[in-house]
């Protein structure tokens, strides 16, 4: 699997199809319908976390931010 040999770094942005084994249908060749699946495949687990904590900072600061503004 593509995850358990990139895990900590994945395969790169775009390239989960790429990476795939030849020998499949076309309509197999389709993005993965789990996107933590596809993320940690292309991203690996460094990746995730680090989209993770943009997208934490990014929520706290629109959640507390505005309240300090007022």
């Amino acid at each position: 699997m593509i995850i358990q040999s990139n895990f900590l770094l994945g395969v790169g942005l775009g390239q989960y199809v790429p990476n795939l084994s030849e020998n499949r249908e076309f309509w197999q060749y389709e993005p993965v319908h789990n996107i933590l699946g596809l993320l940690l495949s292309e991203l690996g687990l460094i990746g995730v976390s680090i989209l993770l904590v943009i997208i934490g900072i990014g929520c706290y600061t629109l959640q507390y931010g505005y309240k300090k503004q007022r």
